[in-house]
């Protein structure tokens, strides 16, 4: 995946994740462990894209791509348990224009302190990812 080229890179980067889980899915299930996908994200939609505003399209699907890979193996009673998106951002919003937390800002994403604020985390603003999370909890609820 290349932030300079989202649309142009995507699908490259998709089937590399799908070769990845399938990977630690034989893992998991030669180990017999269950495996949760953990830590994952996805740029928003540019190559210094960390404010709010700007687009999730890419990061949606990507959300997806991972959902529906963990609720397939799932419904299977394979070894995929479960995952954890990388940050909830919530209301929080940095108020500097490099995007850099600075000592005495109280507004706390996700993200380290020592790289720029925004850019894999969730807001509270991000209606079409918090309906994608909310639809894959719905389906992992019925297993």
């Amino acid at each position: 995946m290349d932030a300079n080229d989202l649309a142009g890179t995507y699908d490259a980067g998709a089937a590399k994740v799908a070769n990845y889980i399938d990977a630690h899915i034989r893992l998991a299930t030669t180990l017999g462990k269950p495996l949760v996908i953990e830590e994952f994200g996805y740029p928003r939609d540019g190559k210094t894209a960390y404010d709010p505003a700007i687009m999730t399209v890419y990061k949606d699907r990507f959300y997806r791509q991972i959902y529906a890979a963990i609720e397939t193996n799932a419904r299977s009673g394979g070894p995929l348990a479960g995952s954890n998106f990388w940050a909830w951002n919530g209301e929080a919003r940095t108020p500097h224009a490099d995007h850099r937390f600075q000592r005495g800002d109280l507004g706390y994403m996700g993200d380290p302190p020592h790289e720029p604020q925004g850019w894999y985390g969730v807001f509270d603003s991000d209606a079409s990812t918090q309906d994608v999370i909310r639809a894959h909890a719905s389906a992992m609820a019925a297993f």
